[in-house]
């Protein structure tokens, strides 16, 4: 049955079915064959009904395969399928012309309907009907006639027709783009990528064909504008480049960098080969690679070069591959060169790449620290002068080494780093002294642009320094004062370690001399000689080059404050040489005086000078007798701003510990030491002196001065010899105006209290207690009271002064005469004091006046001494009568003034009720009386014979 129903013919079913059915059953009621004859006639027939098969027909297939013959070979591989790539390429410039196309139509189409209604001008009269409700009796004479002018939207039929043929063909490009595309493009893509799957069955199983490569790279230069405009076609090369270029670019080092230099020339195939960029795997072209990438980041867009960076791992390689120190510093370099295409202020997207730079360069600089510190700070001032490094760099390599930058953004987000004890000393040194010349130098690759700048403006030239490295001052002082305070704590050795005397003293002029070679460019003037050649001769000309402008005083001020902070830190570290002389202190002091005050500086750069200064501990100076003979020089051979900073200096110092401590010299026993003290007394006298004769210092209100002068009235002036003291009173005479001796509110009235002092007047002082004074005392007593004496003569010359003045001076040098001549040995010592005093009526014999208010005040205080003479001078003794009396009789040449004087001093004598008291040299004064007579009558017989005068003696 199933035979039969499969057997194929033109009877319909139901009648073959009604057949068979037929002729079973007819089969079964008739035949009389057995079952297996039944079976095998059934099978014939079966067999006999079948009809042959219907014909094959062969199908080619419809995309050509790429013979395996061809994969091995890039030329015949390329050649066969450039077909295909063309076809791509013309169907993506199809795309591409259809897209213009539609876009200009669009264009023309919005251009188009601005222009398609317009207003235009017309007029409509309108017939109003009258009808009156008021006066229904009211005819009117016909309708209203209302005319109406406006403007209508009219329709350009012209733009009507442009804008309807622009929206047909308009449609007609949709259809094409919507149709069907051509079966070719189908075809090549599947070729091209059937090519590639077999390319990469044949990498997988084992066998490298190198036309793989080569295809590659042809598919990467086929991908222009017109591929990348069309989605398809972009997507398709997209996907064939990566698939390829994983199995067989990727992994060979070799194509690592042919694929970076492709990427180079163009950079819009960057953002689709980067992913196939892996530099890792070429270790010796590693820092080739990147120092390609950093030279082209100011060329090349920031997002890119981002993704190119970002596939360098630079702790694996340096921890991986080991490289030698020259790779590594090559390394470096580039990313300093990177760095500083990135600008001083990187913003966006050159901030993520200034980052990522950054910590490179933090994996390079921690790496066998300290290998490229150098390195890295060669990268940093060469970045830095040319003002393209960012602060966060110095920030990043500062806290590397411990050194600590106020404001700094950076702390806490660098890794941690070695302390600044891994610095060996050679190293800070070295550091210290290149930097010193480095700047140095670049002080004066700028001076020609600062001289013509200078010129221009009428200032003095300077070194431009602060100009060119305005931005990095502040973080270059705190890496100053990092560098030499290590130093310095290198070189004492810190608490744990006991220098002795010599070994602190070298130490510290050690490191005096590193730090003053570091700060040297941006504190110093330097001195520029030039020769100025004329028609006849030639002439030397020196210039100071100022190290800062006015407009860069607050950088120079940060600058000074750090040099200030080094040097106190060495007069921390190295406290025992403290009050040797050789202090940092001391140090500094002589600094100033050689090369901070040098003739031709600019006095707002001495301002800063002084006031940095002033804020140092010079409470713990003590000063050498040279320190003391600067102060001096400061006078004469330096700018006037440097004396008047003098005076404002010198109160800062504690005297009375620099007086203790050359007073202990003194009376050590050491030969050289033995005359010391009297040296500082007579030096400080002569600078008190010159101090006080300057209005300048005088009236400056920003100065202690007439604290310290007050002050001096009680130090122990007992060593000062006479020969000092003189020196400080011819100063005093030689530049003050005698006037000032009248005036009791002169300036010059303060030194003479400290030379009233130094002339111990007093047997005793306040604060100190010498045994009997200096040999020299009478002899200082007497040329005090003689200054005096020649003051109140000149001042006899000058009309101008008033009468009145004279009486208190006076009174004042007769208590200076009675205390010295109390103090003396003897008579003639006494008299010697005395003398001076009443030459006054001879010298001043010109001005009668003046005479009559000196003789008269000295009569007055030879008799009301009591009123003369307050609580602070000893009390006369009828002895002083007669000594007046004697020394009239030997000086005086007017005989009316002597007999004024005469008659004046034996009243007072005999009207004394006192008894006899005893004296200095233990002579009752009735004993002295009597010698003190015979003298008298000696004095008036020379007195009678020289003017014929009758007096009768003394008995």
């Amino acid at each position: 049955l199933k035979c039969t129903h499969g057997v194929v013919g033109s009877t319909p079913p139901m009648q073959r079915a009604t057949k068979l059915l037929a002729s079973s059953s007819a089969d079964i009621t008739i035949s009389k064959e057995t079952p297996p004859e039944r079976i095998m006639l059934r099978l014939r027939r079966c067999v006999e009904s079948i009809q042959p098969p219907p014909a094959m027909r062969t199908w080619e297939d419809p995309v050509a395969r790429v013979r395996p013959s061809i994969l091995s070979n890039s030329g015949l591989l390329l050649e066969d399928v450039r077909e295909n790539f063309q076809v791509i390429s013309e169907a993506a410039r199809t795309y591409l012309e259809h897209t213009s196309r539609h876009t200009a139509l669009d264009l023309d189409y919005l251009e188009a309907v601005e222009q398609l209604y317009s207003d235009s001008l017309k007029q409509m009269t309108v017939a109003v009907q009258c009808s009156s409700r008021l006066n229904p009796t009211h005819r009117c004479r016909g309708p209203g006639q209302i005319t109406f002018a406006f403007r209508e939207a009219t329709v350009n039929e012209a733009t009507r027709q442009r804008i309807d043929e622009n929206r047909a063909e308009a449609d007609r490009l949709f259809q094409l783009a919507v149709g069907m595309l051509p079966s070719k493009l189908f075809v090549s893509v599947v070729r091209i990528e059937a090519a590639i799957t077999e390319l990469i069955r044949l990498k997988r199983e084992g066998e490298h064909v190198s036309s793989a490569i080569p295809l590659f790279f042809c598919m990467v230069k086929l991908i222009d504008d017109t591929i990348k405009r069309y989605p398809p076609a972009r997507q398709f090369f997209v996907s064939c480049i990566d698939v390829l270029g994983q199995e067989y670019v990727a992994p060979d080092p070799s194509q690592t960098g042919t694929l970076l230099d492709t990427m180079m020339s163009t950079p819009t195939l960057i953002p689709i080969l980067s992913s196939l960029f892996y530099p890792n795997r070429s270790p010796t072209s590693f820092g080739p690679l990147y120092a390609a990438i950093a030279n082209s980041l100011a060329h090349q867009g920031t997002s890119d070069i981002f993704s190119l960076l970002s596939k360098f791992d630079v702790y694996a390689w340096l921890q991986e591959r080991r490289p030698m120190i020259s790779d590594r510093s090559r390394l470096v370099a580039s990313v300093g060169v990177a760095l500083q295409a990135c600008g001083l202020d990187p913003v966006d997207d050159v901030a993520i790449v200034s980052d990522l730079l950054r910590r490179h360069l933090q994996r390079l600089f921690l790496y066998r620290f300290p290998e490229h510190y150098s390195d890295v700070l060669h990268v940093l001032l060469n970045g830095s002068a040319s003002g393209k490094m960012s602060l966060s760099v110095w920030f990043m390599v500062l806290g590397c080494i411990g050194c600590q930058v106020e404001n700094n953004p950076m702390a806490g987000l660098v890794t941690p780093a070695p302390t600044s004890k891994e610095l060996t000393p050679d190293t800070v040194r070295e550091t210290m002294a290149w930097m010193g010349d480095y700047f140095s130098k670049q002080r004066l690759l700028h001076r020609r642009s600062s001289d013509d700048t200078a010129s221009s403006s009428g200032g003095s030239p300077s070194g431009a320094l602060y100009a060119n490295w305005r931005r990095y001052v502040s973080t270059l002082s705190s890496f100053m004062v990092f560098l030499s305070k290590t130093d310095v704590d290198i070189s004492s050795g810190g608490p744990e370690r006991k220098l002795s005397m010599v070994d602190a003293e070298e130490a510290l002029k050690q490191c005096w001399q590193t730090t003053l070679a570091l700060f040297d460019p941006w504190i110093h003037c330097f001195v520029e000689t030039s020769t100025e050649s004329g028609t006849a001769s030639s002439s030397r000309r020196r210039q100071q080059l100022c190290p800062w402008g006015e407009e860069d005083t607050v950088l120079a001020a940060e600058v000074l404050a750090a040099f200030a902070d080094c040097v106190l830190h060495m007069q921390r570290s190295f406290h025992m040489c403290a009050r040797s002389g050789r202090d940092a202190l001391s140090l500094l002091w002589h600094h100033y005086c050689t090369r901070f005050s040098l003739t031709g500086t600019l006095q707002p750069v001495l301002h800063l000078y002084h006031v940095r200064l002033l804020d140092m501990p010079w409470q713990e100076w003590v000063p050498t007798l040279q320190g003391v003979d600067s102060m001096h020089e400061l006078h004469s051979d330096h700018p006037r701003e440097c004396f008047v900073f003098l005076g404002r200096f010198l109160p800062h110092l504690d005297w009375h510990a620099v007086i203790d401590h050359y007073r202990e010299a003194s009376t050590s026993g050491i030969p050289s030491q033995a005359d010391v003290s009297q040296q500082l007394h007579t030096k400080l006298l002569h600078l008190l002196a010159v101090m006080c004769g300057d209005p300048t210092i005088m009236q400056d209100t920003d100065s202690r001065i007439v604290n310290l002068l007050e002050a001096a009235v009680h130090f122990d002036w007992s060593v000062l010899d006479g020969t000092g003291f003189q020196l400080a009173l011819k100063w005093v005479e030689d530049v003050g105006n005698p006037a000032s001796v009248l005036n009791p509110v002169s300036h010059l009235t303060y030194i003479l209290r400290v030379l009233y002092a130094a002339a111990e007047f007093q047997p005793t002082q306040q604060q100190y207690s010498s045994a009997a004074g200096h040999k020299d005392a009478p002899a200082k007593r007497l040329a005090y009271i003689e200054y005096n004496c020649r003051q109140v003569q000149r001042c006899a010359e000058q009309p101008s002064l008033g009468i009145q003045y004279y009486a208190p001076v006076i009174t004042r040098i007769l208590g200076n005469v009675e205390t010295a001549a109390l103090r003396a040995t003897d008579s003639k010592a006494a008299q010697v004091y005395v003398t001076p005093l009443f030459q006054l009526l001879n010298t001043c014999a010109s001005r009668r006046d003046v005479v009559d208010e000196l003789l008269k005040t000295m009569l007055r205080l030879m008799e009301l001494y009591e009123e003369a003479h307050g609580p602070s001078f000893p009390s006369p003794r009828p002895v002083h009568s007669i000594l007046y009396l004697v020394c009239a009789c030997q000086t005086v040449q007017s005989p009316r003034h002597m007999v004024s004087v005469l008659e004046t001093c034996i009243r007072t004598y005999f009207d004394t009720s006192n008894p006899p008291t005893v004296d200095s040299t233990g002579r009752s004064s009735a004993t002295y009386s009597r010698v003190i007579a015979n003298e008298i009558d000696g004095s008036l017989s020379q007195l009678t014979a020289a003017h014929g005068l009758r007096v009768t003696q003394c008995s």
